[in-house]
């Protein structure tokens, strides 16, 4: 018999040494971790800067400290006296109701208010004062200085 022996070549065909190579796919550089905490470290200040000069911006427009305790303390200091000033000149001109702080109002639009006959013939910025103690409403006109109605107040209870 015939002794067959199978040859096997570790070298590669000429079939597979023909064939493209691919190139290895090439990582993206990796980005300086010095430059991404300096760039979130600019990043912080400006918005900082920028909350700060927001902040200074709503203090000098309420005109004070910038807290708004202050702010609610200034508008209450302002509202008692601008009440109390319209007071002193719906008071001139009729006897008001002693012993009693009247809540006030200015009329904004008009238009939503004449169907009611005391506003009927109120303006814009015309001033009302509520005396709920005393059961009494005026309409004041600023402008003229005048009167323009007087009405008891019922609430229903």
């Amino acid at each position: 018999m015939r002794d067959e022996r199978m040859v096997v070549s570790l070298k590669p065909s000429r079939q597979m040494a023909e064939e493209p190579k691919i190139p290895a796919p090439q990582r993206a550089p990796r980005k300086n971790k010095r430059a991404r905490v300096i760039a979130s470290c600019a990043a912080a200040v400006v918005v900082g800067a920028a909350g700060w000069f927001a902040f200074s911006y709503v203090a000098s427009t309420i005109g004070g400290s910038g807290s708004p305790q202050s702010a609610a303390a200034a508008n209450t200091q302002n509202s008692a006296a601008t009440v109390a000033a319209i007071v002193e000149k719906v008071g001139r001109l009729i006897e008001l109701p002693k012993g009693e702080t009247p809540t006030v109002a200015t009329v904004s639009d008009p238009q939503k208010l004449h169907d009611q006959a005391f506003f009927l013939h109120a303006k814009a910025g015309d001033i009302v004062l509520l005396y709920t103690g005393a059961h009494e409403a005026y309409l004041y006109d600023p402008v003229q200085d005048k009167l323009v109605e007087v009405a008891p107040i019922t609430t229903g209870q």
